[in-house]
This record gives structure tokens, C-alpha cells and sequence, in this order.
């Protein structure tokens, strides 16, 4: 299931890729998923007058990480797509079911089913209506996402 992302963090410019398709795969806020890599990566993460700095350029070890520390289970589905366009690996190489992360060359996105999301569309859109369908895939992975508990209303 693709979960519709918690943005919770206020900046001019929205959450970047790799926050943004961990929240998708496991609908965590977006400040947690940030705070999670900032203590992984040790030096807080802060710029020179201490406020905390938006996190980008995540790699995909620290991803997998971040999600693993959520209760995912993380694995590879198969070999041989690298280099393949991201229409392609969506079409003819995912199964139907299942949720899978993708590293297309600088960008993290999330797909399932023939749909694509990631930081321009936060909500699922088939791969047909996707504008950059021809980005080459790095890597994929399938994420099994422990079910998100439900919080009773108040």
C-alpha cells in the first residue's frame, strides 16, 4: 500500500525524494523520517547557526536503514534491471502486487500496481500519465511495511 505522506516540516520548498518515499511506503511524518537520518548520520545535520537542515541527497543504504528501523522488511526482487527506463522496470518486470522502492538516477519514487509516486505526485498516477517515464533505473527494491497502526478517533 502507498501511504499519502505526512508533511509535516514548514520550508519553502517541500520535502526532498528520499524522505518523501519512506513516508510513502510507511505513511511516517515527514520530521520523524528526517530526524532518523540526521542521528544516523551523527553531526545532527544543523548549518553554522544550529538550526536543523533539510535532509537531501539521502543515499540508498540510509533509506533501507530508515525503513528497516520502521518495521519494513526490505529485499531485492530480482536482477537485470539496471540501466532499464523506469516505464519498462514498472510494466514488464514488477508483479502487480506489492509495494516497491525504486532508485532512478538521482531520485528515490515508490510504485505499485502500475502506479508511480514520489515528490511531484504524493498521491499514485499510472506510469502512462507519468511525464518522465524514460529515467533509467538503478535499483529496486520490494518493501514489505509492517500495517500502520489505526489511532482511534477522539
Amino acid at each position: 500500500m502507498i501511504y499519502e505522506p505526512n508533511i509535516d516540516v514548514k520550508r519553502d520548498r517541500g520535502p526532498y525524494c528520499g524522505p518523501t518515499a519512506i513516508a510513502l511506503l510507511t505513511g511516517e511524518p515527514i520530521s520523524r523520517i528526517e530526524q532518523m537520518i540526521r542521528r544516523k548520520r551523527r553531526g545532527g545535520y544543523r548549518d553554522s547557526s544550529g538550526r536543523k537542515m533539510p535532509i537531501k541527497g539521502t543515499y540508498p543504504w540510509e533509506v533501507i536503514y530508515v525503513l528497516a528501523r520502521l518495521g519494513c522488511r526490505v529485499e531485492l526482487p530480482k536482477k537485470g534491471v539496471r540501466g532499464e527506463t523506469l516505464n519498462n522496470v514498472v510494466n514488464e518486470h514488477l508483479p502487480s502486487t506489492g509495494v516497491y522502492l525504486i532508485e532512478v538516477t538521482g531520485h528515490f519514487m515508490v510504485a505499485s500496481g502500475g502506479m508511480i509516486a514520489d515528490t511531484t505526485h504524493k498521491t499514485p498516477i499510472p506510469i502512462s500519465t507519468y511525464r518522465r517515464k524514460s529515467r533509467r533505473v538503478q535499483q529496486v527494491w520490494k518493501v514489505t511495511a509492517k500495517p500502520k497502526a489505526v489511532q482511534p478517533e477522539a
